[in-house]
């Protein structure tokens, strides 16, 4: 395994102007040490093999451009690649003032690549990340009082990068950015708007956790808080999710009283499709890459946050 991480993170501010942030500052540190829990995670024999069975499954939706036509080994072969490549390189991650209701946690807008698989660079595509999330993560990092929900807020994101990373991330990969999710590949409840689409994360989610991901606010629990994570069943069955990251998921016993998410009663502001991926060209491409090298992080570091919340980040 690699000695070093490399990472990079900015703040998108409405009018898409964005500032990128330092190893030493909080916002990098704790995004990185999120995005690493969501490499591990990814990286384990559960991990692998629910990114294999969306791999087949989306290559057997695409059969006049598909990969691998049902070899197992061939898919394999693309997984461990992807899997390479995001745990030397991850994706650049945003930390998105345009993303605004409480229950989008993030989102993967997919830009086109060219090349081989063997030249994907997923620093190339970007991940958005619900800013005042991240901002109330950040403020319950400052006190040891508040250490239960900032490690509430660590699960959230690095489950939620898992989503994006292991399911919308790797459609990109395995399509070069041109293939949107068929409908087949989903989760019961979760399709856009008209029903056209399938949902690669929520699908992945099932393969991964056995079911999905979603936060239910408790009565004393404000805006600021992540919400209880719950593990939601093809039959939508409704479990409590112990703290912790092991897998299979520690549940509770079934949820049965009325539950709400943390943006029940909140407008979902509407999609504009016109706004591209802040990658998806190529000129913007050559424009952004100084900035877009990030910068290589000791693992050890990375890994000393939950014996040492303070620490900052060196890179180099």
């Amino acid at each position: 395994m690699a000695e070093v991480f490399n990472f990079t993170v900015f703040t998108r501010f409405p009018g898409y102007r964005m500032d990128m942030h330092q190893p030493e500052s909080r916002e990098y540190t704790y995004l990185a040490h999120a995005s690493r829990l969501t490499v591990d995670l990814l990286n384990t024999a559960n991990g692998r093999q629910a990114l294999l069975a969306l791999a087949m499954e989306f290559d057997a939706e695409h059969y006049q451009t598909a990969l691998f036509r049902g070899d197992r080994r061939q898919a394999q072969y693309y997984v461990d690649l992807f899997l390479s490549k995001i745990s030397q390189t991850f994706p650049a991650v945003l930390i998105d003032q345009t993303v605004t209701h409480p229950d989008n946690l993030g989102h993967h807008q997919r830009g086109e690549w060219s090349g081989s698989y063997e030249e994907f660079d997923p620093r190339m595509q970007m991940i958005s990340l619900n800013a005042s999330k991240v901002y109330d993560m950040i403020r319950a990092g400052q006190t040891e009082e508040m250490a239960p929900i900032f490690w509430r807020f660590q699960f959230l994101f690095a489950t939620t990068l898992a989503h994006e990373v292991g399911g919308h991330l790797l459609v990109t990969f395995l399509s070069h950015g041109k293939a949107l999710t068929p409908r087949r590949i989903g989760a019961p409840g979760y399709f856009d708007l008209e029903g056209r689409l399938g949902e690669a994360g929520r699908k992945f989610e099932i393969w991964l956790f056995g079911g999905t991901l979603e936060y239910y606010q408790a009565q004393n629990q404000n805006m600021h808080d992540t919400g209880i994570p719950h593990l939601v069943d093809l039959r939508g069955r409704k479990f409590r999710i112990h703290d912790g990251f092991e897998l299979p998921m520690r549940i509770a016993g079934e949820t049965t009283i009325a539950t709400r998410s943390m943006g029940h009663g909140i407008p979902c502001p509407q999609y504009d499709p016109s706004v591209r991926s802040m990658t998806a060209g190529q000129a913007l491409d050559r424009r952004m890459q100084h900035l877009l090298t990030g910068f290589n992080v000791r693992l050890r570091d990375i890994y000393m946050l939950p014996r040492n919340p303070g620490i900052l980040l060196e890179g180099y």
